[in-house]
């Protein structure tokens, strides 16, 4: 009851209880003393009864303010009042003083007056349950005494005490049931506070049922509850848990016009009491079954409304029947209103997200259709890579081709076309089907295919604006039977491609002058270049997601690359992709990124050869496990060729990713996936393709790869000096378990792996059991 924590004043559902206006009209006098007892609050009754105002006893101890008669103290100074205030604020127990004599002095003439005082003392715990305050109540009865005393009579008859004792209890007792009332009241509203901040961080239907379903009903008082929702065959999921397994695995889906009251509820939009089985009962006959199911006789069921339109039922239990007071009835309007919201909000979301994840797919897919491997040609070595960005909404216009001429002389592009949606995948296409079509049809030049791409848009009228670099590499006229290679170029806007020689040096390739974009002008002055590209040097074409940061300069991310370039240079092509695209990219990449190497080739050296079969990805819907937790598993399927090892490992870490895993979890996933993706390339035998699952469950990931060599993996135990082979013992090592499935065909196998996605730490734990 301190004024500073205004414990006065306190909301209660149905409107606002002002437990200060109560106190102030009170005709009965209170006053409030803290653990001093120092006075901390008076009400009118009070200070009109005492002859003093609020300011002149309010903040001073009470035995200041009404000192006590010297004759009336014992020997440490105390009054009998003074006793029993500590007793009741030492104790933590009421006491009433129906008769007490203690004489106050009068502010005006200072002389002291005879008083008699009826009073009831009463605790008021914290928080804690510790005695804070002391509320007293004070009647004046010097008059009842002095009548008495006038008709010869000094102390009261027992029988009218005991009455007004009894009246005193009766008081106390009431006091204290509006004090519960009030504390029920306040945990109540405070309960249903911390659910809708809880609700704000819900991001999945299940997290919205976990709090909604374990934190509402106990707010309530009540014994468990249900969530009604929609599922996709039309009917209604019911998320029951809190009322057992039992229940769960019984009802956890309802035809659309189940008789059952909570579909009842939720097809209709109206509230639904069932204080008692009968009136359940009295709804449907089914209802008997539900009852004896979840042993809840009486239920509370919501509509949960949003803008009209019903969306579910949330369902609220008691064990034993009941009535519904108004004040409950608030609470569980509040509730449901508080539930809807949140599920209308993650229905919106997830409807964004499969949206968002269809224009991803068809984005990728269509990309991915359109960047086919390269060719192989002598002399040359030509490696690509797409990459695409992590968000759905950046996915489109990035691309890459490497193509023959009738000459047989070899044209690669790179470009992107402005924009990052299925639009600019689709315009992509446009653009790189009419450059391949016009070069492979005619003899020309780098420059003569940019400005005829560029009147080709003019003249289709297509709203596309993009960068583009085509190059033709061609054999050096003063040594056509040479190693060397002279690249001729033409830039319409695109950034500089750069030459890795062996040496470690490189070359950034600009001309004199910057070319216009491609689709602006299609009369736009266009250059051409060339260079001479010695053996063993590598071309590198790529887009900007590479070298492009935010909060950074682009000139700054070419330096990078350079610098990568130039650690790289005297790698395997494919090598060198890899170790460039791991250095350069974010684990999310926020732009897609095409990328075109080509190496010359001394004489005499061979080339790695790269399948020509394209990387696909595919979610396997999965039903829950056997305890109802929810079951993520997709595949890919890649060539069998060593870069893809890259790109698995990085497609394994972002699922992982998406479902928390920990650090050190995501840096075991990617060294062993990279691990036994490299065995299942390097071991196959027929097939060219790898095939790579990933599966999240219940805080482990699994990941399992195919290939088409029967034979089981070796344990190796590699030396100190050894270059290999260190594969499957970095599995057995790191692995909380692995193990091998050979197919039933006996074909073919797959090796498998799990990990903790909350691994805490990259340790050693000893061989991991395989089976």
């Amino acid at each position: 009851m301190r004024v500073e924590r205004d414990e006065l004043s306190r909301a209660a559902p149905g409107g606002v209880v002002d437990f200060r206006r109560v106190f102030a009209t009170s005709p009965t006098a209170y006053l409030v003393l803290d653990r001093d007892l120092v006075i901390v609050e008076v009400n009118p009754a009070y200070t009109a009864l005492v002859g003093r105002s609020r300011e002149q006893v309010v903040g001073r101890p009470v035995f200041e303010v009404f000192p006590p008669d010297p004759g009336t103290v014992d020997e440490d100074g105390r009054h009998p009042l003074q006793v029993s205030l500590e007793r009741v604020r030492d104790t933590g127990r009421p006491q009433v003083v129906p008769l007490a004599k203690y004489d106050v002095v009068v502010p005006a003439g200072g002389g002291r007056v005879e008083r008699f005082w009826s009073l009831t003392l009463v605790p008021l715990p914290d928080l804690d349950g510790a005695p804070d305050l002391i509320l007293e109540r004070v009647e004046d009865v010097t008059a009842y005494v002095a009548e008495r005393r006038a008709h010869g009579r000094d102390a009261p008859p027992p029988e009218l005490l005991e009455l007004m004792e009894a009246d005193l209890y009766v008081r106390l007792q009431q006091l204290g049931a509006a004090q519960e009332a009030r504390d029920l009241a306040a945990r109540r509203v405070a309960g249903l506070g911390e659910v809708a901040l809880q609700l704000t961080s819900a991001e999945t239907v299940q997290d919205l049922e976990r709090i909604v379903l374990a934190q509402g009903p106990r707010v309530l008082g009540a014994a468990g509850g249900a969530l009604f929702t929609r599922d996709d065959a039309g009917g209604w999921r019911v998320s029951a848990a809190a009322l057992g397994e039992h229940v769960q695995a019984r009802y956890q889906h309802l035809p659309f016009d189940s008789p059952l009251a909570g579909p009842w509820v939720a097809r209709t939009g109206r509230r639904l009491l069932l204080p008692t089985r009968a009136s359940g009962i009295e709804l449907h006959p089914t209802m008997a079954a539900a009852y004896a199911d979840t042993q809840r006789d009486a239920w509370a069921i919501l509509p949960l409304t949003v803008r009209d339109a019903c969306v579910g039922a949330l369902a609220v239990s008691w064990v034993d029947e009941r009535d519904f007071d108004a004040e409950e009835l608030e609470l569980l309007e509040s509730l449901a209103a508080q539930c809807a919201q949140a599920l209308d909000r993650l229905m919106a979301l997830q409807a964004e997200r499969e949206a968002a994840a269809v224009a991803a797919r068809t984005s990728e897919t269509l990309q991915r259709s359109l960047l086919s491997p390269p060719p192989q040609v002598d002399g040359l070595e030509i490696a690509v890579r797409y990459v695409p960005a992590a968000k759905a909404t950046q996915v489109g216009g990035d691309w890459y081709d490497a193509f023959l001429q009738r000459s047989g002389e070899p044209v690669v592009v790179i470009g992107d076309v402005v924009g990052h949606d299925i639009d600019a995948a689709a315009a992509m296409g446009q653009l790189r089907a009419m450059l391949r079509g016009i070069a492979v049809t005619a003899p020309a030049s780098p420059v003569e295919l940019v400005r005829a791409v560029d009147r080709a848009i003019d003249t289709l009228e297509l709203p596309t604006v993009a960068t583009g670099l085509v190059a033709r590499v061609e054999r050096a006229p003063y040594d056509p039977d040479g190693d060397d290679r002279v690249v001729r170029w033409s830039n319409a806007g695109h950034l500089p491609p750069l030459v890795a020689h062996p040496d470690g040096s490189v070359t950034e390739l600009t001309g004199e002058r910057t070319n216009l974009l491609l689709g602006i002008n299609p009369e736009a002055e266009r250059d051409e270049w060339t260079t001479r590209v010695g053996a063993g040097s590598v071309l590198f074409l790529y887009t900007d997601g590479l070298v492009e940061r935010r909060g950074e300069s682009v000139p700054l991310g070419i330096e990078a690359l350079r610098a990568r370039l130039a650690a790289s240079a005297g790698a395997p092509l494919e090598t060198l992709c890899d170790d460039v695209l791991d250095a350069m990219l974010p684990p999310h990449p926020h732009d897609d990124v095409a990328v075109v190497a080509i190496r010359v080739r001394r004489a005499g050296e061979q080339a790695t050869v790269t399948a020509a079969v394209p990387v696909t990805e595919e979610r396997v819907p999965v039903a829950p496990d056997a305890g109802g937790a929810a079951v993520d598993r997709r595949t890919l399927r890649v060539p069998a060729v060593p870069q893809s090892a890259h790109t698995s490992r990085h497609w394994v870490v972002d699922v992982a990713r998406e479902h928390g895993a920990s650090e050190p979890a995501l840096a075991l996933v990617k060294l062993l996936t990279s691990e036994v993706v490299t065995n299942a390339v390097k071991y196959g035998l027929v097939r060219d393709v790898v095939t790579v699952t990933a599966t999240c469950a219940e805080g482990v990931v699994t990941v399992a790869v195919q290939d088409d060599n029967p034979d089981l993996p070796r344990v190796r135990h590699a030396r100190r000096e050894d270059t290999g082979g260190r594969g499957m013992e970095l599995v057995e090592r790191f692995a909380e378990e692995w193990g091998t499935d050979v197919s039933a065909d006996g074909d073919g196998k797959g090796v498998w792996f799990r990990l903790r996605l909350d691994r805490a730490t990259v340790h050693d734990p000893g061989p991991a059991p395989a089976t």
